[in-house]
């Protein structure tokens, strides 16, 4: 985005980027759980299996919302940023 805004220097940004907001936040909410799994999981020896367990569960949870977030009406208003975009 900044190499766009030195190109450009009228452009806005966080009017064209905001439909990938969602799908930033989500993800990254979702790395974070795998981070922590895969962190735990050289610790497995310790007898932490049960909170593995759990933190599978959540990670699965958090996916699942990750493609919640991806409607039909989120799919199209990245089409017309992109769009808007490119009209630059």
């Amino acid at each position: 985005m900044e190499l766009t805004k030195f190109c450009f220097k009228n452009f806005k940004g966080k009017r064209y980027f905001k439909p990938f907001r969602k799908i930033f936040e989500q993800s990254g909410s979702v790395r974070e759980f795998q981070l922590e799994e895969s962190t735990l999981e050289k610790y497995k020896q310790y007898s932490i299996e049960n909170y593995l367990s759990d933190l599978t569960k959540r990670i699965k949870n958090e996916q699942k919302k990750f493609n919640d977030v991806i409607n039909k009406q989120l799919k199209k208003q990245i089409k017309m940023s992109f769009k808007k975009f490119i009209l630059l």
